[in-house]
């Protein structure tokens, strides 16, 4: 996104970041691939404006499928800088009309006001937000795979950011208050507890407890 580029991840005009013309590369790139997997039967995105995008273009081939195209909050970034705060729902939809956006609750961003309002605005509060509530992040991961576990589909893509991944597969393994999934080997843990690339494609199989 724009936001990793110049590094300013608090000015307003990055707020919601969109993508550079490198990651809309990237996701033509990834589509080459994505055109093959038939059996994606659901394709499940942040509402921020680079994951729309990402979602969009790099699946492309199933949108025009008529695959089911869905905004999640509960997967967007880390709260933490204007980057990761998205625009208003009703100035995002005309953007990307494939998508549904029935499962967005709040026209506004009430996930950034709830911790504008706790510390102010980013110039008089600097550090790290959401990044500094490990357990509201693992929350939210886990609140995702109680929605998917509902679901009737079996292979879902999920387009998601970086920082959210890397809290959702990594935070207190393999054990403490904040895990939000057990591995079935260590190979499997060490994999998914590496940063995300951009664009990166990976694959995990959930086996919900009964």
């Amino acid at each position: 996104g724009t936001h990793n580029v110049s590094k300013e991840y608090r000015k307003p005009e990055n707020l919601d970041a969109r993508l550079t013309s490198l990651g809309e590369a990237q996701c033509e790139q990834l589509a080459v691939k994505a055109q093959y997997m038939n059996d994606i039967e659901l394709v499940v995105s942040s509402p921020l404006t680079r994951t729309l995008q990402t979602a969009t273009l790099s699946f492309g081939s199933q949108m025009n499928a008529g695959v089911p195209f869905l905004a999640e909050e509960s997967i967007r970034e880390t709260v933490n800088y204007l980057c990761d705060c998205r625009r208003a729902i009703e100035d995002i939809i005309p953007e990307f009309p494939g998508v549904e956006f029935s499962r967005i609750v709040h026209n506004e961003d009430e996930l950034w006001n709830r911790y504008a309002r706790k510390y102010g605005c980013q110039e008089s509060y600097t550090k790290r937000r959401e990044s500094a509530d490990e357990a509201a992040i693992a929350q939210r991961a886990r609140m995702f795979f109680q929605w998917i576990k509902t679901r009737p589909e079996k292979e879902i893509a999920v387009v998601s950011h970086q920082a959210f991944l890397h809290h959702a597969f990594s935070h207190d393994q393999p054990s403490g208050a904040n895990r939000v999934i057990e591995y079935l080997g260590q190979e499997d843990r060490e994999f998914m507890m590496e940063w995300f690339d951009n664009c990166e494609l990976r694959t995990l199989v959930v086996d919900f407890e009964v």
